[in-house]
């Protein structure tokens, strides 16, 4: 083969057109390395079809997959993997054995729990979230492990949540069904004679279209009483679901779980990267270095508890405030909780912790955990409403926690002590059991 290239070389380089004669060369190879690969091997045809990865791993990300009758070109073994040239023009890794000898192989079945179980392409809760099954869908288990359960997926492979499903021994019953509608097919169509496309998922913001009835959209999320649609491409919008009917059952809130260990939990820990949050006088370091050390600590405390637990960053990287609430409601979080240190307008002009809410599902949480965090020696402000977007546009109960005052002395003090960080950890996390425990009910101060 060298030695052929050799030759084309040396029979274009007389060519006065270097251009051409680089782009012949490169024609003339590319013919020889498809030849050389169907007379070297021989190109063989599917029989059924065969998943394609990304590379020789089990969590690769699936290519397009070959069909029946299609021709695809073995180029070598690779232990349990061979590497092949697609039918279009792909180098891909296929396993030796076959996703429908795999399913036939295979003695368990995952049974969605949860009120729904994302299906994702990579064993990660940011990967690319592929479709939602419901309740009682049922999926052939090929891989499993604490954290992540592989499954098959249609015609190719996903992965869910291990705390979202029941693993059992068995095949999946007759009729049961495992179906769900990926999120580039969810669509509503407008019903209203007219609907308004708001800016945010409120009626006071910004009106940015009226449509007429019979208009459709892609839908790219779901909040309590809006769909969020693709406008255009470079634009989401919010139409009320009274105005529009979907393609697909809407997310309802249901009861909260009885257990912390049956609870999905989201922390955000507030600001991070080129957002440092509010700096200070009395240390060196921002409110995102305090917000991603505490939340990092509580998210450790939680999951020895039992929660499932996701933080919206996990180093000094930023996140938009939208996608940090579309986060939760992608993961179908019981609760979310947004940490954060606060600053006001002078130095010491104000101390201490507060909770904020914003709808009235998210009261019983944000009293709750205040209540449990007044056992610490610092000024306790209370709950007060909070018209943050994180809140907004959260479906679950969420609070957003400022948990002292960068620009206040005594408090900075606090934030930088390991001590209040970890009654800060304790108290939260107190908090959150007591919420699951008591089923979201506020505690009644005791009067004597």
């Amino acid at each position: 083969m060298m030695k052929m290239l050799e030759t084309i070389k040396a029979w274009f380089s007389h060519k006065k057109n270097a251009s051409l004669s680089i782009f012949m060369a490169f024609l003339v190879v590319v013919t020889l390395f498809a030849t050389h690969l169907q007379w070297g091997n021989g190109q063989r045809m599917i029989e059924g079809e065969v998943p394609v990865y990304s590379s020789n791993r089990s969590d690769a990300s699936p290519l397009i997959p070959i069909q029946k009758g299609e021709v695809y070109y073995p180029i070598h073994k690779e232990g349990d993997w061979e590497k092949i040239l697609s039918p279009s023009r792909q180098i891909g890794f296929m396993p030796t054995t076959t996703l429908a000898e795999q399913t036939k192989a295979s003695k368990r079945v995952a049974i969605v729990s949860s009120r729904t179980a994302n299906l994702r392409r990579q064993p990660d809760a940011k990967s690319y979230l592929l479709a939602t099954a419901k309740k009682g869908n049922q999926f052939v288990v090929l891989d499993e492990n604490k954290e992540w359960i592989k499954v098959r997926h249609e015609k190719s492979i996903a992965y869910i949540n291990a705390h979202s499903v029941n693993v059992r021994d068995g095949k999946i019953a007759k009729g049961a069904n495992s179906s769900s509608i990926p999120m580039k097919d969810r669509k509503i169509k407008i019903t209203a004679n007219e609907a308004k496309l708001y800016a945010e998922s409120h009626t006071n913001s910004t009106v940015i279209d009226h449509v007429k009835k019979g208009k459709t959209f892609q839908v790219v999320g779901v909040l309590e009483d809006f769909y969020e649609v693709a406008y255009n491409k470079d634009l989401f919008a919010f139409v009320k679901k009274s105005a529009a009917k979907a393609n697909f059952t809407p997310i309802e809130r249901v009861n909260i779980p009885k257990s912390i260990k049956d609870s999905t939990i989201v922390i955000d820990p507030g600001h991070g990267g080129e957002d440092p949050g509010a700096s200070s006088d009395y240390t060196k370091k921002h409110e995102k270095d305090f917000t991603l050390k505490v939340s990092k600590a509580l998210a450790k405390r939680l999951k020895g508890l039992g929660a499932h637990v996701i933080l919206t960053r996990e180093d000094d990287s930023n996140l938009s405030l939208r996608n940090r609430a579309k986060l939760a409601n992608e993961e179908t979080a019981d609760v979310f909780i947004s940490l954060h240190f606060d600053s006001s307008g002078e130095n010491n002009e104000n101390s201490g912790i507060t909770s904020y809410y914003y709808n009235k599902h998210d009261l019983a949480l944000s009293q709750v955990i205040n209540h449990s965090l007044k056992k610490i020696n610092i000024q306790n402000n209370g709950d007060q409403f909070g018209d943050f977007m994180v809140l907004r546009e959260s479906d679950c109960p969420s609070v957003l926690l400022e948990m002292g005052y960068m620009n206040n002395k005594k408090d900075v003090k606090r934030i930088e002590s390991k001590k209040y960080q970890q009654q800060l950890v304790y108290r939260i996390s107190d908090g959150l059991e007591n919420y699951f425990k008591n089923q979201g009910k506020i505690p009644q101060s005791k009067t004597k």
